[in-house]
């Protein structure tokens, strides 16, 4: 397996890996990152982001309709984010709230 410094390169368990030639090619159309969080960000493109969320129906196409799908980032904004993003999909379930059903042996 290669390693980058003290990391391995393969991506967390769950999430998958683009091919190394579209990553090159985003990386290459986006060297700065395109977040851009003020106070962290270091400002050159070292990872991929989906623009919109695999689990909100985004692609691996680099466009869908024109607007660009993956972008570059840098690994403090991008870390950031997918926190963000993780966080909300986690409380998502918390504000979701059954009515409450009467027991079946309670009369109308």
């Amino acid at each position: 397996m290669a390693w980058t410094g003290d990391r391995r390169t393969r991506p967390r368990r769950g999430a998958r890996r683009l091919p190394e030639k579209l990553r090159r090619r985003v990386l290459h159309r986006y060297p700065t990152c395109q977040l851009a969080i003020p106070g962290i960000c270091v400002g050159t493109s070292a990872e991929v982001h989906h623009v919109t969320p695999d689990s909100e129906g985004g692609t691996d196409a680099e466009f869908v309709n024109g607007q660009p799908q993956l972008v570059g980032v840098c690994s403090p904004c991008h870390r950031r984010v997918s926190a963000r993003d993780s966080a909300a999909r986690a409380n998502l379930g918390t504000r979701v709230l059954r009515e409450k059903e009467r027991h079946p042996g309670i009369l109308p």
